[in-house]
């Protein structure tokens, strides 16, 4: 993963943190007196900062584990990019996707799942992808869920 990835891993496990403590989180609370009590930190700060560094670890390899597992089943992960690259004769460096058959899914349904085409995946900001569906909609990445097919004769 590159090191912007490593950057939003990072404020999510801070998020997911703070969550964790501020909302009183038994499991954290807990987490925090037995480390006390067990004398593995000198004072309450050490023992609070001991909680904090456990609890970004965690965060942030549960994170990694959870987007390494989506890429390895062929669904696309993508940043939100800002809207900056796209003018009257400037347009998005196309990706790798871009013309390949997907496999559609909404709301999580898989079961319901429809074939589409990528028509546009932008390797650059604003990093939109557009999906025509075998029926002719139009849909975002965003709006869906997806995942490549395999195609006859090629190795994913």
């Amino acid at each position: 993963m590159s090191k912007e990835d490593d950057a939003i891993i990072q404020a999510a496990s801070r998020r997911l943190y703070d969550h964790v403590t501020l909302g009183g989180d038994t499991f954290a609370c807990a987490l925090s007196d037995t480390a006390y009590v067990s004398n593995m930190s000198e004072t309450p700060a050490d023992c609070q900062r001991m909680v904090r560094q456990m609890c970004d670890r965690a965060a942030a390899e549960v994170i990694r584990s959870y987007l390494g597992s989506l890429e390895a089943a062929g669904w696309a992960v993508m940043q939100r990019l800002p809207d900056d690259a796209i003018t009257h004769n400037t347009f998005p460096k196309q990706g790798r996707f871009l013309g390949r058959r997907v496999r559609v899914a909404f709301n999580y349904d898989t079961a319901n799942a429809v074939l589409g085409t990528v028509r546009r995946e932008d390797d650059e900001a604003p990093g939109r992808m557009i999906i025509e569906l075998d029926d002719g909609r139009l849909v975002l990445s965003t709006e869906c869920q997806y995942s490549l097919v395999k195609e006859s004769g090629t190795r994913q």
